[in-house]
């Protein structure tokens, strides 16, 4: 059962996670981007994805739903990334979901990982993943 079917008021889990879509997204696309903005501090936080370096957001939405990824489709977008490091206007994509049941957001996040490392060696650096012993 998806939140929404609940019938129970929605309650922020965080300033950037304002509903369950975002919820949804959050868990994929917030893994392997600390070298780009996932849209906070914007209308849109986890909807979108994108950088200053990335000034071609269509090659780079057409590279993502060429991989065929299931539930999601990926459209080029321009906004002002944050945080307010990125001064400049960038490129990216928005996330647009179209089937819940079919995405795998984790999925997601290491495909669009997987592709801004391969577009942008040298400005995109995915997050360290720790280990713990």
């Amino acid at each position: 059962m998806w939140f929404d079917q609940t019938g129970l008021p929605w309650v922020n889990p965080s300033p950037n996670i304002r509903s369950p879509l975002e919820a949804l997204l959050y868990s994929g696309v917030g893994l392997p981007n600390d070298q780009s903005s996932v849209g906070r501090g914007t209308d849109t936080p986890f909807e979108v994805v994108g950088a200053p370096w990335n000034q071609h957001p269509a090659g780079l939405a057409d590279a993502l739903n060429a991989l065929g990824l299931a539930g999601v489709l990926f459209q080029p977008v321009n906004f002002q990334p944050r945080p307010v490091s990125m001064r400049s206007d960038g490129g990216g994509v928005r996330l647009v979901v179209t089937d819940r049941e079919a995405i795998r957001p984790v999925s997601v996040g290491l495909a669009l990982g997987r592709l801004l490392l391969d577009r942008y060696p040298a400005q995109f650096r995915p997050a360290a993943i720790r280990t713990f012993s």
